[in-house]
């Protein structure tokens, strides 16, 4: 490895015991490595490539043994290590759900900065380069770190695992962190609506766009959780003046497009049948409850009736919130496309699945004010746009029951 004396705010021999006492998890050596005279949480400290897996480092970095780690890098990376060996049974370990955020507390109270870089890579002409991944960025990265191998069952169990951390990283943010769209995608499309509550509490800023430019009422539609939608209106957002960043898109537009009805959140994590729950998960108690349905169920639905409630019922309770909230139905995006517009063209499988799901939420739309006469830049009407893209057979039912009812939400 490099020489040490050229790296960013060099390790002194305390900060080296207290990277040494993290690697083994043992609390009582971190606590006392804290407590040595001019330990510094935020100097780098190297790290052999084969050392440990380093989910926030790219690829090329790792591979190359240029790497050294922040303590604040070093106890992302063994908590994924750690995390990994209990999953897989290689090993046993020490840490625990509860130890891994009084860990973070600790390093934190001696000044570590969870916004800032955890790790540095020595780039080809010698000098040190600064990452930019913070402990937030690692945290969402464990989550994802071999998803694929494991599924979905093993992200909701690290999401559940990883939240009383995620909670102390947020809390230590003086303004409040910003958790955005991505933070929706990931943490809400895990653990359901309730994980907002505990972030909120611990002084989360929810109300923002982050980075990604997505505001998140839209990341909510987009994932379709109801719960979501229904406690971003009760903390104050106005869905009328809620829109995409590209194509001008309002919350009901998304709601009823291409984005339309995606499967539901899965309210538990799945092992209660199996009565052996993964490593870290959650109890079911602390799971959200909510009336979604599960995958499982709209698979198994007996009957098109059974399906279709099934299918739109987060969905029929988001257009209801919005609706209630302040959405205009009658809004156009950039295109001069209507809400009805999109519900016509869409091409969601949910939709073409079950037409008549789709005729009963374009009456309510309807009954709520859209304007099924509108038109768009291209000159067409939602029932005009829809026999051109649906086809004569279910653009046509659509177009009949749209004529069917008469403004002013009487039947014609």
């Amino acid at each position: 490895m490099g020489n040490s004396s050229s790296l960013p705010t060099p390790a002194t021999a305390g900060t080296r015991r207290l990277h040494q006492a993290l690697n083994t998890w043992d609390e009582e050596r971190i606590q006392k490595a804290l407590r040595e005279k001019g330990t510094n949480s935020g100097s780098f400290v190297e790290v052999h490539s084969d050392e440990q897996f380093i989910v926030f480092a790219p690829d090329v970095e790792r591979k190359s043994g240029e790497i050294a780690l922040t303590a604040l890098g070093r106890f992302a990376s063994n908590l994924f290590s750690h995390l990994k060996a209990q999953e897989t049974g290689v090993a046993a370990s020490l840490i625990s759900r509860e130890g891994a955020p009084r860990i973070l507390k600790e390093l934190l109270n001696v000044g570590g900065n969870v916004d800032a870089p955890l790790h540095t890579r020595k780039a080809a002409g010698g000098s040190w380069c600064v990452g930019k991944s913070n402990l937030l960025d690692a945290l969402r990265l464990i989550v994802y770190a071999g998803g694929k191998r494991g599924g979905e069952q093993l992200q909701r169990s690290r999401a559940a695992f990883l939240l009383p951390t995620l909670l102390v990283a947020i809390s230590s943010y003086p303004g409040g962190a910003v958790m955005g769209a991505l933070d929706f995608h990931l943490w809400g499309g895990l653990l359901g609506g309730e994980f907002l509550e505990p972030l909120v509490a611990a002084g989360a800023r929810i109300l923002e766009q982050d980075n990604t430019l997505q505001h998140p009422l839209i990341a909510a539609v987009d994932l379709g959780s109801a719960a979501i939608v229904k406690y971003l209106l009760e903390c104050g957002v106005s869905p009328a003046g809620v829109r995409a960043e590209s194509g001008g898109y309002s919350a009901l537009h998304r709601l009823t497009g291409d984005w339309a009805f995606v499967p539901p959140p899965v309210e538990a994590l799945g092992w209660e049948a199996r009565g052996t729950p993964p490593p870290g998960a959650l109890p079911p108690s602390s799971l959200t409850t909510t009336t979604e349905p599960t995958v499982t169920a709209l698979a198994t639905a007996k009957s098109a009736e059974d399906a279709e409630s099934l299918t739109y019922r987060p969905t029929r309770g988001m257009l209801e919130c919005l609706l209630t909230g302040g959405a205009d139905p009658r809004a156009v995006d950039e295109c001069g496309r209507t809400t009805l517009h999109h519900f016509a063209c869409s091409n969601s499988k949910c939709l073409r699945a079950d037409p008549a799901g789709r005729l009963a939420i374009a009456v309510r739309l309807l009954r709520a004010g859209a304007d099924r006469d509108a038109i768009d830049s291209a000159g067409e009407t939602a029932m005009t746009a829809g026999l051109r893209v649906r086809g004569e057979k279910e653009g046509g039912r659509f177009a009949d029951a749209l004529r069917a009812e008469a403004p002013g939400g009487k039947k014609g």
